[in-house]
């Protein structure tokens, strides 16, 4: 049986006072977004940007790809 690599998408709750949501995965990109310390997310997939840290694509932003937040400020809740 073949493994499937499909991502499986998870809820993330915000651990820090305001997290801003970024364009892309890095702090170069612009802020679109923010949000507050306890809200909780869906992260559609993961990416290491070219900053080195590891993005999470917001399920509001899947469609168009242009909503990450930086993961380790986000703790899984599932």
């Amino acid at each position: 049986a073949r493994i499937s690599k499909k991502y499986k998408p998870y809820q993330a709750k915000i651990i820090v006072d305001e997290l801003n949501i970024r364009k892309n995965t890095s702090v170069d990109y612009d802020v679109v977004g923010k949000l507050k310390e306890g809200a909780i997310v869906t992260i559609e997939k993961t990416k290491v940007g070219k900053d080195k840290r590891t993005w999470g694509l917001l399920g509001d932003y899947f469609e168009d790809k242009n909503g990450w937040v930086a993961i380790k400020y986000t703790m899984a809740i599932n």
